[in-house]
């Protein structure tokens, strides 16, 4: 970038003009006409620096200041300038989102310049008052006699509550008038519950933790919890306040907490992000006792608009007795003020209308598919697993078949993310089993109400979901129903062996080892050519099919060959006919590996040795016995009078691991004596017996 500073000019020569310039602008914006024009000029400053990349500025910039005075427009268009040519900008990635906030910074900030304190109060509060009412429409709640604040974050949200439940047992009095209060929490708020316990007076013991209910989805144990507060009032402590929720991933019963609520007197606060969908119709049974059941309710309506604004409303089934102290800053309810109006209830609610409907379309789609376990609907959400047919399962529920069913559930959502070309979003989910956290199950979910651009999702989307997930579905049940005769296949096979890999999902992995190699006792040399070998297999396999076979290392860090799911249906034939690919190219990579003439060399240098040492222990032998017993005659009369004592023949092994020879000490062979032979013989005739007899007796 280039930048042309402006002229240089005395004070006199600008002192001179200054009278005639002001002169000249000083009534610039008297008239509604030069305030739309100064409306336009601004508007085609957003526009200019949004421009493609073949319309921008590319020249020099003057940034300079001028001895004349500039208009409006003409000091836009530099600037529009100056910003393409330091920091261009792209237009398709501003969103309406990102216009709307700069618009509603840029009108708070001009209104607290022109405002005086009374009026920037009284405006924000008329602001505050029409998001909190608009919120209140959108949520269907009653506007008589009902009251909402916003909170700047959830904390404050909490301690008003907390302070709310407090008036409502004690009146004026207070905390002061409390006996041994609790207030009940699920175990993650616990913190943020102990430090708006101790804003409003309470002590931290006053917290309680909640039994939750083991089902997947599911919130507070009903049955558990009535059976607390039974506990709690028969020991004299107060029940206060019962923290519910209604998340996506965590909803509460809270129509039954209602109930338990109203037995035991205590205030019923709702959290969640799901209050929005009482927009819907009909509304779902998640929210629905929220009209009627609980006393407070709080959601973030940013999250709901996918909106950067950390602002909180929390809704009072009934005006508090005593006002809500204002925590919001000034003007900081207009980005959703300006959203709000631009978008309108109707607008407002079609997000929640189209995520509820995906979710139930996608529910039902997913109940008919086979091998897929969908947990029962709440709200927008869809949770679902994968579970083999019986013929697939193993004996039991071990808990290698537990992670090798989560494994499996993981991939799908892998494959089901990379085959649809649309922002699903998929997540995975644990479900603890028991007590056990070790010990879970992996759920797909599914949450539309997540997706920022869930109105571009359609019921196609949906559709296409499901039947990706029955073919891959069917390809995994197909593929696990033969692991057990693919196994069985391997082991026929001379060479092969079954090995395990970890988080591997297949037909099954194979090794190959040539029958004249011990793999455990194989020196270095053999070994390397080994893991060489099977790489080589594994290698030509994945270029020849790339989608059923791949390269894998066993549990043991050893090379091998892994078939994955087949995406034709397994059979006995079709079987055979994978593990006789793989044989082939065993027998093809062994051909042209050094295994063979590695094992040969190894072999060779060991009877060479054994060869070596024999003759040494011969020219020994020699030595000992001397010259004189080697002569033809002396030495034949020698040995009859001096028999020389026969030593004891030595054998040799060879080592393949270390690659070293061993003594191996030959036994003789037992001798026959003659009454064995005799016993023998007589066992074998009967009619020799009878002669050998008759000598005898003579």
């Amino acid at each position: 970038m280039t930048a042309s500073v402006g002229e240089q000019h005395s004070v006199a020569d600008l002192s001179e003009d200054r009278t005639s310039e002001i002169d000249e602008h000083e009534d610039f914006l008297d008239s509604q006409e030069e305030w739309d024009q100064l409306f336009d000029h601004f508007q085609s400053f957003v526009v200019s620096i949004a421009r493609g990349p073949e319309e921008r500025h590319s020249g020099p910039v003057a940034v300079g200041v001028e001895k004349r005075s500039m208009s409006v427009s003409t000091v836009l268009a530099n600037l529009s300038k100056l910003v393409q040519s330091i920091a261009p900008l792209d237009g398709g990635f501003i969103t309406e989102v990102t216009h709307f906030y700069a618009l509603s910074s840029g009108v708070g900030a001009y209104l607290r310049s022109v405002l005086e304190r009374d009026a920037l109060e009284a405006l924000s509060a008329q602001l505050d008052s029409a998001v909190s009412r608009g919120l209140q429409g959108l949520c269907r709640l009653p506007l008589d006699d009902a009251h909402s604040v916003l909170s700047p974050d959830l904390a404050t949200s909490r301690v008003q509550a907390l302070q709310a439940a407090v008036r409502a047992r004690s009146g004026a009095q207070g905390v002061a008038a409390l006996e041994r209060p609790v207030v009940y929490v699920r175990e993650d708020r616990a913190q943020l519950a102990v430090a708006a316990c101790v804003e409003v007076g309470l002590p931290p013991s006053a917290v309680c933790l909640v039994p939750r209910d083991a089902a997947p989805g599911k919130g507070v144990s009903i049955s558990a919890f009535s059976n607390v507060l039974a506990l709690h009032q028969s020991e004299g402590l107060s029940p206060l306040a019962i923290f519910a929720c209604v998340d996506v991933a965590y909803i509460d019963d809270v129509r039954q907490l209602s109930a338990l609520a109203s037995q035991y007197g205590a205030w019923l606060h709702v959290e969640g992000d799901t209050i929005p969908l009482q927009a819907c119709m009909p509304v779902p049974e998640c929210v629905l006792p929220i009209l009627d059941g609980a006393n407070s309710a709080t959601g973030r309506p940013g999250a709901w608009f996918r909106l950067p604004d950390d602002t909180v409303w929390t809704y009072f089934r009934d005006a508090p007795a005593v006002p809500i102290r204002r925590t919001l800053p000034l003007f900081a309810s207009l980005p959703l003020y300006f959203y709000m109006q631009r978008t309108g209830l109707i607008g407002l609610a079609a997000p929640f209308v189209h995520a509820l409907a995906l979710a139930d379309g996608l529910y039902h789609r997913l109940s008919k598919v086979p091998n897929v376990v969908v947990h029962p609907m709440d709200g927008p959400v869809v949770r679902f697993r994968f579970v083999p047919s019986t013929a697939a399962q193993d004996a039991g529920d071990s808990a290698e078949q537990l992670a090798l069913l989560n494994r499996l559930t993981e991939q799908i959502r892998l494959d089901l993310m990379h085959a649809i070309e649309a922002p699903i979003d998929l997540q995975l989910w644990r479900h603890t089993i028991g007590t056990d956290p070790a010990s879970y199950h992996s759920y797909i979910v599914f949450t539309p109400l997540h997706v920022s651009s869930v109105m571009d999702l359609s019921d196609a989307i949906m559709e296409t979901l499901a039947e990706d997930l029955r073919f891959e579905t069917s390809l995994i049940d197909s593929t696990l129903c033969g692991r057990a005769e693919f196994a069985a296949v391997v082991k026929q096979h001379a060479g092969l062996r079954n090995v395990a890999v970890d988080n591997f999902v297949g037909l099954g992995s194979v090794r190959y080892v040539p029958v004249y190699v011990d793999e455990g006792k194989a020196a270095q040399g053999v070994a390397k050519e080994l893991e060489a070998l099977n790489e080589a297999i594994a290698t030509q396999l994945a270029t020849q099919d790339p989608g059923l076979f791949s390269h894998g290392v066993d549990s043991t860090g050893l090379n091998c060959t892994c078939l994955g799911v087949d995406t034709n249906a397994i059979s006995t034939e079709s079987i055979q006919r994978h593990v006789q690919t793989i044989m082939d190219a065993a027998s093809e990579a062994e051909r042209k590996s050094n295994i063979l003439e590695k094992v040969s060399e190894i072999i060779r240098m060991g009877i060479s040795s054994a060869q070596a040492e024999l003759e040494q222990e011969n020219r020994q032998q020699l030595y000992q016995e001397g010259v004189i017993r080697q002569l033809p005659i002396v030495g034949g009369w020698y040995n009859w009078v001096m028999p020389a004592q026969k030593a004891q023949v030595k054998g040799r092994q060879f080592d393949l691991t270390r690659q070293e020879l061993k003594p191996s000490p030959l036994k003789d062979s037992p001798r026959r004596s003659p009454s064995a032979d005799a016993s023998a013989t007589n066992d074998a005739s009967p009619k020799q017996q009878g002669d050998w007899s008759a000598n005898d007796s003579q």
